[in-house]
């Protein structure tokens, strides 16, 4: 995804910007096999990407980080000789005092046919059923893995639709030993609202919690009741700003200065408004790095600093 106010030399891709020009091209050219877009009919599409709020405890007693996961489908690829999706995770977790650091959840890779969206757990070949699309009311499946003790039960259908794109719609109910433990709701395309699609194993009231925020691909784009602030720039805009570096002048008007300590690693530091688009990617120099600001309309805007760590981030004003 090219972003406007960006030049081809002033900052490198993004690993997701590159595939998703990559899969568009394949796909505008004929490359991409028909078959694939087959298997993508009801499940993943081009572009598809989530945000999600994340919120765990390490410890009954130990404090609740809050975050944000970032997945994104790249494209498809062979497991076993099989047709896969393969859909990469980003956790962006603040752990208190400023600091918001990344890691790279495990990769997920799924398949679907015939209503079925099924699951690879592990490294091995083995698919699990993640979610049953075409269920009925009454309906029940298994949670991925081993254990037999959670199971969905559907309790009701519908068609909606989003961006004007029919999608159907399951009420569920999370079963703990055949009782009620968790309604859901599991959309066609989306997944799931309330639980982590891509963590079936860890619903909210068993493990880590994160719900679903926001949707989109190539021709539709979903918001979960009560979020308006949809962002795809790996959700930083979610995460609280830090106090690794600082800013001056605040508010400014040509320029402005980058002081103290960057993230480790840091190489470029991006510019994102506050709608989330990034709109500058200036390269980090020695001694102090200079944001220009002269082609910037007067607005707030974040500073982002990625690390091989940690994502460090301040806010200012252009006037």
């Amino acid at each position: 995804m090219l972003h406007h106010g960006i030049g081809p030399d002033e900052c490198r891709y993004p690993r997701h910007r590159m595939n998703k020009l990559l899969l568009f091209t394949l796909i505008s050219s004929g490359i991409f096999p028909t078959q694939v877009a087959n298997a993508q009919s009801w499940w993943c599409f081009p572009g598809a990407e989530w945000t999600q709020a994340y919120t765990t405890s390490f410890s009954p007693s130990g404090p609740v980080l809050s975050g944000v996961v970032h997945a994104q489908f790249l494209g498809d690829t062979l497991v076993g000789g099989l047709i896969t999706q393969r859909i990469v995770r980003d956790l962006y977790l603040n752990q208190g005092g400023g600091e918001v650091v990344h890691s790279v959840l495990p990769t997920v890779y799924t398949r679907y046919g015939l209503g079925v969206v099924r699951v690879r757990l592990g490294q091995t070949t083995q698919f699990d059923t993640l979610l049953w699309l075409g269920a009925v009311p009454g309906d029940r499946w298994f949670l991925p893995g081993p254990q037999t003790a959670l199971q969905y039960q559907v309790t009701d259908t519908a068609t909606v639709l989003v961006d004007g794109v029919p999608l159907r719609r399951l009420a569920v109910v999370l079963l703990e030993n055949g009782t009620s433990a968790l309604p859901d709701t599991v959309y066609q395309r989306i997944g799931l609202l309330h639980t982590d699609t891509f963590g079936p194993t860890s619903p909210e009231v068993f493990g880590p919690d994160a719900s679903l925020r926001c949707y989109r691909d190539n021709a539709i784009t979903y918001s979960a009741p009560g979020v308006d602030d949809c962002d795809f720039t790996a959700g930083l805009a979610d995460v609280a700003p830090s106090a690794g570096f600082s800013l001056y002048p605040n508010p400014a008007s040509g320029h402005i200065t980058v002081q103290g300590t960057l993230p480790n690693g840091s190489r470029e530091l991006e510019v994102v408004d506050a709608t989330g688009r990034l709109v500058l990617c200036i390269p980090v120099r020695p001694g102090s790095t200079i944001i220009p600001l002269n082609g910037l309309a007067n607005g707030v805007y974040t500073a982002v600093a990625r690390g091989n760590q940690a994502v460090r981030m301040r806010t200012f004003v252009k006037e």
